[in-house]
């Protein structure tokens, strides 16, 4: 399976743990039909407003962003994160543009391997040279026409690479199941040894096809447990955790605070719980 053919909203569509982030001060925008499998969004943020730290959690998703102040433009890549932070309270003159990919499709884009780049924050010039120049002239000349700019590279520039087809079935077969699949499993998908799988995982994403697994397992299980009727023994069988302990000890660990009182936060937010109800995978 081809990665521009993977149906991934149609299977899955990760969630943020903060309700904050979709507030007066942050915008999310779909990315055109044609690179919907392989954008997740296009978003922005003003800096000139305060915000308080806020929990970051585990989405699958890799960004390239792109600050704008008086001094000029920077652009900064954050890998694939594999465990839970709290972002920093910030307030100055900048905006941030960017862009959010999946984390099987970033590397599509990149001029190296992302190997170790997990929980990596690093200047975004040496990974994505020409994206960061094109999007850094429309930055400064015309910062209203920076998606549609973002858009025709990332649109022109993927049909120039072709992504590793090898796994793109081992991926959706994770998405589909709702990241129940096992490695052996995985690899039967790739027509991979279960060891080519590891490396590739590791090159192209950054992570092992285990924590793949288990990441979209709990954004699975974080999506869920929003849903009116939700019941921790339910979740248990649904989605493979050996009991309700196995359950509660995962989660807390991807999202750094209990399953409940993660919970409370999201029902305080009803902007939050509205975006959930066009998308809901459940």
């Amino acid at each position: 399976m081809k990665i521009s053919a993977l149906p991934v909203n149609r299977v899955y569509r990760p969630l943020p743990s903060a309700p904050l982030f979709l507030g007066d001060g942050y915008r999310e925008y779909p990315p055109c039909p044609e690179l919907a499998a392989l954008v997740r969004c296009f978003w922005e943020a003003d800096y000139s407003r305060e915000y308080p730290s806020s929990l970051v959690i585990p989405d699958t998703c890799a960004d390239i962003l792109f600050e704008v102040s008086p001094k000029g433009v920077s652009a900064t890549f954050c890998g694939v994160n594999d465990a839970p932070f709290s972002s920093q309270g910030k307030k100055g003159p900048a905006k941030v543009y960017a862009v959010r990919f999946y984390a099987w499709t970033v590397s599509l884009f990149s001029r190296e391997s992302l190997e170790n780049s997990a929980n990596l924050c690093c200047p975004a010039e040496f990974l994505f040279p020409g994206l960061v120049g094109e999007l850094s002239r429309v930055l400064v000349s015309s910062p209203s026409r920076w998606i549609p700019a973002a858009e025709r590279w990332l649109y022109n520039f993927s049909w120039e690479r072709v992504g590793n087809n090898r796994i793109m079935n081992a991926i959706y077969s994770v998405l589909a199941n709702q990241g129940r699949t096992s490695l052996g499993d995985m690899a039967l998908e790739s027509v991979l040894s279960p060891r080519q799988l590891q490396r590739i995982f590791q090159k192209e994403i950054g992570l092992s096809p285990k924590m793949f697994s288990q990441l979209v397992r709990y954004q699975n299980l974080w999506r869920f447990s929003l849903s009116p009727k939700f019941q921790v023994l339910d979740a248990v069988e649904r989605f493979g955790y050996t009991d309700q302990s196995h359950l509660l000890r995962e989660f807390k660990r991807f999202h750094g605070i209990p399953l409940a009182q993660a919970r409370q936060r999201a029902f305080g937010n009803v902007a939050f719980l509205q975006d959930l109800v066009p998308h809901a995978v459940i």
